[in-house]
């Protein structure tokens, strides 16, 4: 064992004067260039802050480095300030040094000299980094040269075999998401050309937002009370029971008109890629008292609407698309109350209604039940991923001749 910064050195060379690519790291495809991502930030107008990032070097992104942010750098570039460059010693095998990053031993240690640096946004989620003054601390396996490069060449073999598999199984999850919509946009298009079509405010009681600004912030929570619905409780067709908020039963009494009962439908003004615009869900039994948070939005259906069959509507490839048009907002798609009342709908008699949400149900529990076994089966193979790092940078396996 030897110590982490015996074999690499922190860089912090600025941007020079001639034009590089900006460069970024994913989680599962490493350094490459910010051209390649879907949604890539615009490169600022002043590059002073930009760090150069040589072929050759090991760029981590210091905020996720425990998710395995990481990658060898196949050109030269720059890289924004949530980077951390390191580049290695002589004698010192970049690859072998990204794999050793990755273990389980390295990411253990680097759990231990964590620091925190502020909550994040509005979430109150805490953020970290390591430093790289910890970095160096850190008691590693570095073997001979000849060693590493056997090491990092199985690993390459056999990690990406092992990718080759995980993707595999995220693909078809994609495509079970994929032929779940169709099915999904099917029903809604038999309905739509058998039905009346009505706007969403002539069949419903009420839409109500949650309290804006200072009526409502992070500052009224409390262990336990009222439960308060945030937009991370709304998925799509589902209520989330995840990240729970409460505010006590007295001020959540001063906010009752934003009050939910189990049955209402709670609808997403707020949306992005992973989470739609406009899905929407239905208050479970049980929940107990609760009020909706800004952006999300109580509706209560008449006696011409089945609750969960609006939801269902509001969720389903029509409706997303009818309010990725009507959306506003650079960033994150934002809606209104007014814009959700003016949505467009088929209306089925209720036994319809009824029928049509069991055919759904049925066919979406199928899906599910594959979805969740390919899920588990990518978490399988990435721990074992993982324990292949582990085993192979501490010397457990000898990788010669393999």
């Amino acid at each position: 064992m030897t110590r982490f910064g015996s074999a690499v050195r922190r860089v912090d060379e600025r941007c020079p004067g001639i034009d590089l690519p900006l460069l970024s790291v994913s989680q599962t495809r490493g350094v490459l260039r910010q051209s390649e991502l879907m949604n890539r930030p615009p490169r600022a107008d002043s590059l002073d802050a930009y760090k150069v990032c040589r072929r050759g070097d090991i760029v981590f992104n210091k905020m996720s480095i425990r998710s395995g942010a990481m990658g060898v750098a196949a050109e030269d570039g720059l890289v924004t300030y949530h980077y951390e460059v390191m580049r290695p010693c002589p004698g010192t095998n970049p690859h072998y040094i990204m794999y050793l990053m990755k273990s389980s031993h390295f990411t253990g240690e680097l759990i231990r000299r964590e620091r925190g640096i502020g909550a994040g946004g509005n979430s109150g989620v805490r953020t970290t980094e390591v430093p790289f003054s910890a970095l160096r601390t850190v008691d590693a396996y570095i073997p001979r040269p000849i060693e590493q490069g056997q090491i990092a060449e199985y690993l390459d073999r056999e990690t990406g075999q092992i990718d080759a598999l995980i993707a595999k199984q995220e693909r078809l999850v994609e495509a079970l998401t994929e032929r779940l919509d169709a099915q999904w946009s099917g029903l809604v298009a038999g309905l739509e050309r058998e039905c009346p079509i009505v706007q969403l405010r002539r069949v419903v009681s009420s839409i109500v937002d949650g309290p804006f600004g200072s009526s409502l912030t992070s500052a009224h929570y409390s262990d336990s009370g009222a439960r308060v619905i945030r937009l991370g409780n709304i998925g799509v067709f589902e209520f989330k029971s995840v990240d729970e908020a409460f505010i006590p039963l007295e001020y959540a009494a001063q906010l009752g008109n934003h009050a939910v009962v189990a049955g209402d439908v709670l609808v997403a003004g707020l949306g992005d890629e992973k989470m739609p615009l406009g899905r929407a869900t239905i208050v479970p039994l049980g929940l107990g008292p609760a009020i909706v948070k800004a952006d999300c939005y109580r509706v209560r259906p008449t006696s011409v609407l089945v609750p969960e069959f609006l939801a269902w509507m509001l969720s389903s490839p029509q409706l997303r698309e009818q309010f990725r048009v009507l959306s506003r907002g650079s960033t994150r798609s934002r809606l209104n109350t007014a814009v959700v009342r003016e949505a467009r709908l088929a209306l089925p008699p209720l036994d319809e209604q009824k029928a049509v949400l069991k055919r759904f149900v049925e066919a979406r529990q199928e899906f599910v039940a594959l979805s969740v076994k390919a899920r588990q089966m990518a978490e399988v193979l990435m721990e074992r991923r993982q324990a292949l790092i582990s085993a192979a940078v501490t010397g457990k396996i000898d990788v010669r001749g393999l």
